[in-house]
């Protein structure tokens, strides 16, 4: 933030920088008028904002368009340009204190006004009562009222603007942070232990993005050269404060479709198991942004963002851009403001419209600095006596690898777990022969070790690459099928081959990592001919053929109901497409008689007793068939708290509250979740109605209803909580608690501002509390009847005059 001092040395700065706009810290004007009431308001406004800001400064004499230092000429009112004069006025209008200096200097022959405004570091400043003036219009017979800032008014330094900020989150958040940038940097883990820094690229970069004829830059290189890296550091850097842009950057949002990491091992580590999604992108914004999503759907906040975007200047970097496919995403960035920068980091080149950073290898001095940072990472206690058998090697290293950084961290990585430097260096020459860039990584990580595998063991690699579209997961059984083999000898190499990390175990299954694949793939026709592997091919794609509805569905959708053999999955997709029939129409005595075939087949599976449970439910079949099946599904699977709830819900449906209550309680024992709290406390309601335990089992029946909220306020679960709060603030009206009630009917309509229970509730109980009360509601239904046109206070004395009448 720049120090706000006011003097001619101070102004004559501003004039030599040149500055052709007005900024969050700058505002020009063509001259000083104080003589009219709206001109005083104007520039007290503009003191305020700059104040509720960082401060700034405001230059009279400089036309606020093209910004030409013109000089004050006789329209100015110079006598008032004097503190005093400013603040007897502005204190009409706020109770701060704001510190601000005015002052004329004479600059080549012509006169300016400087006032400098300091941050005011309280909280927000706001206007005590309006700022109103009377004007006349032409032909008019009286004057009008207008207003420059309303009573309870807020306002700040938007850009180049003093703008009303009252609810913008955004602002708020800027004003109350003690950053110079605010970002989600803290959420994404930084890529590296120790950074070795790359002037060149980082000058190009920062170059580029302080253009103002360039929106975005893009920085390309190979997988594992250090993209991320280099632009995590460039944003650190610029929240830091160690480089700047020449307009401030407010906001830093890095968005990352990175879906895995390549480890020195050799190993690939997912990061996420799907795509970036568009709801993952806006969340990302309306984090750091600090948007209310209440009651708007993706489309209202896309607009919000990038209008929000488009009053302040921030930067937005996509990482990994390659794997980002979703259309929303790729339009949503083509619409990012002029005035945000935007970094993509890429393996392939985007467009020829972006400024394009491409990475390579590191020099001679960051690829020796690279070494000993490894060294210091892997090294643990023996660094020094690792650096003094890696040092004699530097040149030839630096020739085979090309300053590669993943193959250096490999490297480094190998020789402090015991690897050998000469053998290291021999099979780095033996590499330099291959073309591409990844043969040479996957040979150097996994030519030897596959080297020393047996027969079986390769096969059943090459089953796992076969699998490289589908991505597959395998478990013992699953090979033993396809390559004809016993189980336990299947074992025995899944054990040799976990324990290279040749495969990695996924819920009793096992994958192959994908550039292991496709190491195989290449290497494999070295080891069997094109018969053996086209028989084992042949068998593969049978049995995938059979699991490929299976697979095509997630695994937790299948461990959620309990399904973890390859029958009971056939049973799951079976009931799904039966679920599927019915809601298209098809007769319920059609699907329940399927239902009972499955049931049949296998009569100890829950979910099947549960499903037809919920069908029973959904058609009003006889309760006692419903809840028979019910009971069959909570026998059979004892520890399933979403059976046991939904079976309570039914129970409460059906008023068996006495029976639902147990239920409930069951569940919550097996899982704490706020929905079955809100099930157990409407079911102890319902129960005690008119009982004496109504009113003296209240505190057990509000502990529940105070655990009945979602902690995280996703857009999914505003509707529950609005829900519990309805039925948690109709109990403590009842229970004549009513200064709690109103308190649980707020919160209810923060989670769910137009929710018409809510709202009337709340006017009910306040009713209830002052019997006086005039609702918002009430005032505008009796002036859209025969009072149409009076004014609200007018319409509150008629409702008033009303109750005393039916009193």
């Amino acid at each position: 933030m720049p120090t706000f001092k006011n003097t001619r040395e101070i102004l004559l700065k501003i004039k030599q920088e040149g500055v052709n706009s007005e900024t969050e810290y700058l505002d020009f004007k063509r001259m000083f008028k104080f003589s009219s009431k709206r001109d005083k308001l104007e520039i007290i406004k503009d003191i305020v904002a700059f104040a509720n800001s960082d401060g700034g400064y405001i230059v009279y004499g400089v036309t606020d368009k093209d910004c030409k230092w013109i000089g004050l000429d006789a329209e100015s009112d110079i006598k008032c340009f004097e503190d005093i004069v400013i603040n007897n006025f502005l204190k009409e209008y706020v109770n701060e204190s704001i510190g601000f200096q005015t002052a004329l200097y004479e600059i080549d022959d012509e006169t300016f006004g400087l006032i400098t405004i300091d941050k005011y570091e309280g909280e927000l400043i706001k206007f005590i009562k309006d700022g109103e003036y009377e004007r006349t219009k032409i032909n008019a017979k009286s004057p009008i009222k207008d207003h420059v800032f309303g009573k309870g008014d807020i306002y700040g330094r938007v850009k180049s603007s003093s703008t009303r900020v009252n609810d913008d989150k955004s602002f708020m958040k800027l004003r109350s942070s003690n950053a110079k940038v605010i970002s989600n940097l803290n959420t994404i883990a930084r890529p590296y232990k120790k950074y070795v820094e790359r002037p060149n690229d980082l000058k190009e970069l920062l170059e580029a993005l302080d253009n103002q004829n360039i929106r975005s830059a893009q920085v390309n290189g190979l997988g594992g050269i250090g993209k991320t890296s280099f632009v995590r550091n460039f944003c650190d850097m610029l929240c830091d404060g160690q480089i700047a842009f020449r307009n401030q950057v407010r906001y830093v949002v890095w968005i990352t479709g990175k879906l895995d990491s390549f480890s020195p091992t050799g190993e690939i580590e997912t990061i996420r198991d799907s795509e970036l999604t568009f709801d993952e992108m806006l969340d990302a914004f309306v984090s750091v942004l600090s948007i209310d999503v209440f009651g708007k759907s993706n489309d209202d906040l896309s607009k919000e963002i990038l209008d929000k975007l488009s009053y302040y200047d921030s930067l937005i970097v996509f990482d990994n851009m390659e794997t980002i496919t979703d259309e929303k995403i790729l339009s949503f960035t083509k619409k990012i403001p002029i005035n945000c920068k935007t970094i993509f980091t890429t393996r392939t080149n985007m467009s020829v419209t972006y400024q394009r950073i491409d990475l390579t290898g590191f020099d001679k001095e960051q690829f020796i600095k690279y070494i000993k940072n490894c060294v210091e990472y892997f090294g643990s206690k023996n660094k020094t006596i690792f650096l003094k058998t890696i040092t004699p090697y530097f040149d030839d290293l630096m020739e085979l690898v090309q300053g590669s950084p993943i193959l250096i961290n490999m490297i480094v990585y190998k020789v402090c777990n015991g690897g050998n430097i000469d053998v290291i260096v021999d099979e780095l020459r033996h590499m330099k022969k291959n073309n591409s860039y990844y043969d040479a990584v996957m040979d150097f990580c996994f030519k030897s070790t596959f080297k020393t595998f047996n027969t079986l063991q390769k096969k059943i690699l090459f089953v796992m690459s076969i699998s490289d579209i589908n991505n597959e997961a395998f478990s013992i059984s699953d090979l033993s099928y396809i390559l004809k083999t016993d189980e336990s000898d299947i074992n025995e190499s899944m054990v040799r081959l976990f324990s290279s990390s040749f495969c990695i175990q996924d819920n009793q299954k096992y994958v192959c990592q994908s550039l292991i694949k496709k190491f195989v793939n290449k290497r494999i026709a070295d080891v069997f001919s094109q018969d053996i592997l086209d028989k084992i091919s042949k068998k593969y794609y049978t049995w995938s053929s059979k699991r490929i509805e299976i697979e095509s569905y997630e695994t937790s959708l299948f461990n959620r109901a309990k399904a973890y053999t390859f029958e009971r999955k056939s049973a799951f997709l079976k009931i799904r497409d039966l679920k599927q029939k019915y809601d298209a129409g098809f007769e319920y005595s059609f699907i329940k008689d399927e239902m009972d075939k499955l049931i049949n087949e296998i009569p100890d599976y829950a979910y099947l007793y549960f499903s037809r449970a919920k069908l029973g439910q959904e058609e009003d079949e006889d309760i006692n068939i419903v809840k028979r099946d019910y009971d069959l599904a909570i026998k059979y699977d004892t520890a399933n708290d979403y059976y046991l709830n939904e079976y309570a819900y039914y129970l409460s449906l059906i008023h068996k509250y006495e029976q639902a209550i147990p239920l409930f309680e069951k569940a919550i024992a097996l899982n704490d979740r706020p929905n079955y709290h809100f099930g157990l406390a409407v079911a102890y309601t319902k129960f005690y109605n008119d009982k004496p335990e109504f009113f003296s089992e209240s505190e057990k029946i509000l502990s529940h209803f105070n655990k009945s909220y979602f902690d995280e306020e996703r857009r999914a679960n505003l509707f529950r909580n609005a829900r519990a709060a309805d039925a948690h603030a109709r109990y403590l009206k009842r229970i004549k608690r009513l200064e709690e009630a109103l308190d649980v009917c707020e919160k209810g309509l923060r989670w769910s501002p137009n929710d018409q229970r809510l709202t009337s509730l709340r006017g009910t109980i306040l009713k209830e509390i002052d019997p006086n009360y005039v609702s918002d509601t009430m005032v505008k239904n009796i002036k859209s009847g025969a009072f149409a046109g009076v004014s609200d206070e007018i319409a509150r004395k008629l409702l008033e005059i009303i109750d005393d009448d039916n009193s």
